[in-house]
């Protein structure tokens, strides 16, 4: 059959459809799912160390602080002067993991020939810090970033002390003759991970006897962001019982880790079924996980081991238990022990003999 222009290209579309498709469906089966960070953007709150550029509005802070680019702050030939300013104080959690720092300038130059320069500038523990130079833009205010991986005083990741503490900036650094460089807009982008976890117990469901013990294995592990140590703790819900002791092998531990989580019982713990809650917690960060506990009667135990051994001898007959107690009681007459055995044993025979049992 001689196929048409058109099914010949609704035939090719088909084909390229099922591709895409194929080639997406191989890409969330074959790349693994990131985890995804999150970020807090923070603004200028108050003037820094430096405010050495003039001032177009009300404040410093203030005009870096908005979008409008009519109110800013401006040098014109000086590549030595600075301008910083201070940051909101960063509301990410104190548990969470920093990536970067990305700081941003928003800037332009009236300039109509000739390359304009600047270098994004942060203050972290009293000490400067620049980026590589950047050409400003002629045309309009376009913004700038340049990203710190690592505190560049310590070489090792931020913490959330030294980014609230930071200052940011910008400082010209090729200016021609009567040219000027304008900055509306001073802020950071910290890109963080937050630090998670999970908690659960195996088994989940425990049944143990008065005077006894049974345990189960509590497992955190981690789900996101860099391992913090992680406290337990646990408390009763509702009605504790009395006589019941809990205890942990490991109170704390960086995740992954397990704890054996043992439950003691008296001889006069209260009978009943119970709800124990394991406690994990960073700081102010918290999971939970239940664990059902049964505790059964001692005694009945007991009596079903005697009246099992009743029904035993009661099976033996009375000649084979009289003959037995015989032997138990002259073979032990130096021991009370064994001659009440016999003793016993002799009497029981004769009552069955006799028809009382």
């Amino acid at each position: 059959m001689k196929r048409t222009k058109k099914s010949r290209g609704m035939f090719s579309a088909f084909l390229w459809v099922s591709a895409v498709m194929m080639s997406l469906l191989a890409c969330l089966i074959i790349l693994p799912v990131p985890v995804c960070a999150d970020t807090s953007a923070l603004n200028p709150n108050a003037e820094g160390t430096y405010q050495q550029w003039t001032l177009v509005g009300t404040t410093h802070y203030d005009a870096t602080s908005d979008d409008l680019d009519n109110t800013y702050v401006y040098v014109t030939e000086n590549t030595l002067l600075k301008e910083t300013v201070n940051l909101q104080d960063p509301t990410f959690p104190d548990t969470a993991t920093i990536d970067n720092v990305i700081v941003y300038v928003r800037a332009k130059t009236d300039a109509a020939t000739g390359a304009q320069m600047a270098v994004i500038l942060i203050r972290t523990d009293g000490t400067d810090y620049e980026s590589a130079e950047i050409t400003i833009s002629k045309t309009s205010f376009t913004d700038y970033p340049n990203i710190w991986e690592n505190n560049p005083k310590t070489g090792l990741p931020w913490t959330k002390a030294q980014v609230a503490a930071l200052e940011a900036g910008i400082r010209a650094s090729q200016l021609d003759n009567g040219e000027n460089i304008k900055c509306s807009k001073i802020w950071v982008v910290v890109n963080y991970t937050p630090f998670d976890f999970s908690i659960s117990t195996s088994p989940s469901s425990l049944s143990v006897q008065q005077a006894s013990a049974v345990s189960t294995t509590v497992h955190i592990t981690l789900t996101s962001g860099t391992a913090k140590p992680v406290s337990l703790t646990g408390s009763w819900i509702g009605t504790a019982p009395a006589g019941v002791s809990p205890s942990f092998t490991q109170f704390s531990g960086a995740p992954n880790f397990g704890s054996t989580l043992t439950f003691e019982t008296t001889a006069f713990a209260t009978v009943g079924t119970f709800t124990y809650r394991v406690i994990g917690t960073v700081d102010s960060q918290a999971h939970t996980t239940d664990v059902s506990l049964e505790i059964t009667e001692l005694l009945p135990y007991v009596g079903q081991w005697v009246e099992e051994i009743l029904n035993f001898l009661h099976q033996m007959g009375p000649i084979v238990l009289i003959i037995l107690g015989f032997v138990v009681l002259f073979a032990g007459m130096s021991r009370l022990l064994a001659a009440l055995v016999g003793v016993g044993m002799v009497v029981y025979g004769l009552l069955i003999l006799l028809g009382f049992l």
